[in-house]
């Protein structure tokens, strides 16, 4: 193998993570049979 440095992948930045509100927007608007959301949907 040569001595040759890897050269880095710039990544594009994150996006910003969702707020409550949406997670709970997603959640409440599961349907009834969505195996992840209605797992942790409050009764």
């Amino acid at each position: 193998m040569g001595s040759k440095a890897k050269k880095r992948v710039v990544l594009p930045t994150r996006p910003a993570p969702p707020t409550v509100e949406q997670i709970l927007e997603d959640v409440r608007g599961a349907p009834p049979d969505d195996p992840v959301f209605t797992a942790l949907a409050l009764e």
